[in-house]
């Protein structure tokens, strides 16, 4: 289970919002179920869905001051971000 939520709806349509966190990339199932005391009607209180999530954004973030470059990897990072950090060293050509 990736998460769990305990809410009170009423009759009709509801929005029911919840954090997950995946583990890895890839297809997960995600399956909801509803438990209601007095439902005349249990054969629609499950719906299951596939989702794919995306592998983290790679970065290769460079700058010429590796104290500097601290502060935005960190903050790449925490935004879910695999951050690869280099710094120049004197002048240096990127070509392709």
């Amino acid at each position: 289970m990736i998460a769990s939520r305990r809410v009170n709806v009423g009759r009709g349509t509801s929005t029911v919002s919840i954090d997950a966190r995946f583990t890895s990339p890839g297809a997960h199932l995600v399956e909801a179920v509803i438990a209601a005391d007095r439902d005349a009607l249990t054969e629609n209180n499950t719906l299951a869905r596939e989702v794919v999530v995306a592998p983290p954004v790679r970065v290769l973030y460079v700058h010429a001051n590796a104290d500097d470059a601290a502060i935005a990897g960190l903050a790449l990072a925490q935004a879910g971000m695999t951050v690869t950090k280099a710094t120049t060293i004197g002048r240096t050509n990127i070509s392709r």
